[in-house]
């Protein structure tokens, strides 16, 4: 999920990580159905996703849309019945610390503008089960995940 503003960075990072890495991306467009809400469309395309790049700025920030998307993709990832895993990658100087909505701090993000190489950051996180997510909460007892 990206802002317009981002939308040659999404495709970029995307084509990176198809050619480079043989992983399959989906630059998402709003080419949803008509006979459902967005937010249905986008629950009904998240629920076929493995993984949800998130690029995080301003922009993204400032866009429903975005919000809504990653709203939906949290709660997903925190579904025992799914498998989604959530990426944020920063794609402008943003403190992750203190300007991520209170929703996405719980997850690592990867800084493109400090990794020499964020294609690469982006494919281990995808391979590795469980490393971005830094917790979660089962049985109202918080644990690590790995």
């Amino acid at each position: 999920s990206h802002a317009a503003a981002q939308e040659t960075q999404a495709k970029l990072i995307g084509k990176a990580l198809e050619s480079r890495f043989l992983l399959r991306c989906l630059i998402s467009t709003c080419d949803y159905s008509s006979d459902r809400t967005i937010c249905d469309n986008m629950h009904h395309e998240l629920l076929k996703r493995v993984s949800v790049l998130l690029l995080l700025s301003p922009e993204f920030f400032k866009s429903k849309l975005c919000d809504v998307e990653a709203r939906l993709a949290v709660q997903l990832s925190y579904d025992l019945n799914f498998d989604l895993k959530i990426i944020p990658v920063l794609v402008h100087d943003l403190n992750a610390d203190t300007e991520l909505p209170l929703f996405l701090q719980p997850f690592a993000c990867i800084d493109a503008l400090r990794e020499v190489d964020c294609s690469a950051q982006i494919k281990e996180a995808f391979y590795k089960s469980g490393i971005i997510v830094i917790s979660k909460k089962f049985s109202g007892k918080e644990t690590d995940i790995y």
